[in-house]
């Protein structure tokens, strides 16, 4: 009891100063989580972007006798992405049509990120819509995008009618690779969509998507897929999807009501005519009305 008495005093301020720094922990997290979610505009929108990196005379030039494009460095074939105002100069550049499938031919656009991309913020805008679809290839070189929002109804106001959402949103020929979709990314769809994924939303096109992954969740009122929402949009395409060693740990999921039964879902692919998936793994949760599936 004597010794209770001694220290008690001592042991009384030590609680008392744990209590406090747990509430000042508390606030401190509550702070960051609310300064996270706060989204204003869109990060295409005018002083978000940046597009200074790019310009095809920075990697070379045609030599219009010869049909040729030749690089000022055989060995700088790419450009290189280092901050989210470059990323969203690239989805800038792409749905303006200032970049497409002829820019460097018989070469095709390449980007390369140089690090992980934090897009808090503001809402992300995809790389790529139906009438200017993003064709080239993109190497995310092991790197992470966090804190990605998708405001589909801002989008949807933007330019009406079916849209297709994800980092991407509408591809052609293109190989995708080497990236991962942090679990910090917020996506949630509207029954106008079209496709609906972390990482592209649809392709028309020959796609290769190679080595990425997802971990953010997903919900919508139409067709999901963790790693693509649709392939094979285009009507009369031949094309094929091409997707290896890509795996999907979000959880999937779509809005209950009328007109859900013809909903896809799939833990890779929502849905696609014609594809060819190899060492694809899926460890989501998939839920919804019908047409569900763990793959695709």
């Amino acid at each position: 009891m004597n010794f209770f008495r001694i220290f008690a005093p001592w042991h009384n301020k030590l609680g008392h100063r744990q209590n406090m720094l747990r509430k000042s922990l508390t606030i401190l997290f509550i702070t960051s989580s609310l300064a996270a979610s706060a989204q204003t505009g869109f990060w295409t929108d005018e002083n978000n972007y940046d597009t200074s990196w790019y310009g095809e005379e920075k990697l070379g030039h045609h030599d219009y006798e010869t049909g040729e494009y030749v690089w000022n460095d055989p060995n700088i074939t790419y450009f290189t992405i280092s901050t989210p105002a470059q990323l969203a100069g690239l989805a800038k550049l792409i749905n303006d049509g200032q970049i497409n499938s002829f820019s460097y031919w018989p070469h095709t656009p390449s980007f390369r990120l140089s690090g992980d991309i934090d897009l808090a913020g503001h809402y992300w805008y995809p790389i790529g819509i139906v009438t200017k679809r993003f064709f080239g290839n993109f190497d995310g070189n092991g790197h992470k995008i966090k804190n990605m929002v998708l405001d589909f109804e801002g989008l949807e106001a933007t330019f009406p009618g079916t849209m297709y959402f994800g980092l991407f949103g509408y591809v052609g020929t293109s190989t995708i690779s080497n990236l991962t979709i942090d679990p910090s990314c917020k996506i949630n769809g509207t029954r106008k969509n079209g496709g609906v994924s972390a990482l592209i939303g649809g392709s028309g096109s020959d796609c290769t998507i190679e080595n990425c992954v997802n971990y953010a969740d997903i919900k919508t009122n139409g067709g999901a897929g963790g790693i693509i929402g649709e392939g094979n949009v285009d009507m009369y395409s031949s094309a094929i999807i091409s997707i290896s060693g890509c795996t999907n740990y979000g959880n999937i999921s779509s809005f209950s009501g009328e007109g859900m039964e013809n909903s896809t879902l799939g833990g890779i692919v929502g849905s696609t005519s014609s594809s060819n998936i190899t060492n694809c793994e899926n460890h989501g949760d998939i839920s919804g009305v019908s047409n569900l599936g763990g793959i695709g």
